[in-house]
């Protein structure tokens, strides 16, 4: 109940936001189950996050650092957006086109590959066992 009033608190600067922002000026709730997974992405506007899993047995989380973000956007553009670069490369699309283009693939939470991906690149996503996880502004998880 607390997360709801708390961007509305005098002392809180959520208070001068114009309009809701969800996950951020109000909570957010994703519900999953056995084997369940999620998109790579970081947190809405590059904020903090903790995400805390209510029942059921502790899971693994994993994050790639603020510092590997470029490394691991290399991997998806490599390995994932393979196709979708060389037709926009062929389209006449420049370097920088190609790349703000996955990166915001990445940010539409859709980017789904198995760490092993990571892994075999060099791109280091530390995991947690537990029943939460912190994110850092910018890391992928």
């Amino acid at each position: 109940m607390w997360l709801q009033v708390l961007p509305h608190v005098a002392q809180s600067t959520l208070r001068l936001l114009r309009g809701d922002a969800p996950g951020v000026s109000s909570p957010m709730l994703y519900i999953g189950m056995l084997f369940a997974t999620f998109a790579w992405h970081v947190e809405d506007h590059y904020l903090y996050s903790i995400n805390y899993q209510h029942l059921g047995a502790a899971k693994t989380w994993y994050g790639v650092p603020a510092s590997d973000a470029d490394a691991f956007e290399a991997v998806a553009r490599k390995h994932v957006y393979t196709e979708a670069v060389a037709a926009a490369l062929a389209e006449g699309k420049s370097e920088a086109e190609v790349a703000a283009a996955v990166h915001a693939a990445l940010l539409g939470k859709t980017t789904m590959f198995t760490p092993k991906l990571l892994t075999d690149n060099g791109v280091p996503f530390p995991s947690v066992f537990g029943d939460c996880q912190q994110l850092d502004p910018a890391q992928y998880s």
